[in-house]
């Protein structure tokens, strides 16, 4: 990402709770991130990580952007809880209110409904996918049918 001279943000932690038993959300503060980029729900980042054998080395995950407040700065990210644990899911088991982070965000073309607009859709993702497909799925009407 350095080489494509995209911009790392830093993001701190505001709070940190259990969305289901295979998920956690991070609610995070950035606001310089938010006013800089504009990003959408639906939108991803880069988040950067410890690795957890190598800790001076930093690994990269992308998260979709979930509940974005533009006036505040903050927005919310899901984490899969998984095994085995890979960096993200070792980093979220032990977060607190207060740490920061490192992102990066290299922009998203947003979703636009094709024109002529279909009858509906059919998402396919993995569990870490939902948010996005949440994201998609919100800004069709009840016109539109969606399997997923």
């Amino acid at each position: 990402m350095r080489v494509l001279r995209v911009e790392n943000f830093t993001c701190t932690v505001l709070r940190i709770w259990d969305h289901s038993p295979t998920m956690k959300d991070v609610r995070v503060s950035s606001p310089d991130f938010i006013r800089q980029c504009q990003p959408c729900g639906g939108d991803f980042i880069r988040c950067w990580f410890a690795h957890p054998y190598q800790p001076t080395k930093q690994v990269m995950r992308g998260y979709t952007l979930v509940d974005i407040d533009k006036r505040s700065g903050e927005f919310t990210l899901y984490f899969l809880i998984h095994e085995p644990s890979g960096p993200a899911y070792l980093w979220v088991q032990s977060v607190e209110p207060g740490d920061t982070f490192e992102a990066s965000y290299y922009g998203s073309t947003p979703f636009d409904l094709p024109d002529p607009q279909p009858k509906g859709f059919i998402f396919i993702a993995d569990a870490a996918g939902f948010p996005y497909v949440n994201c998609l799925a919100r800004r069709l009407t009840d016109d539109h049918a969606i399997r997923v």
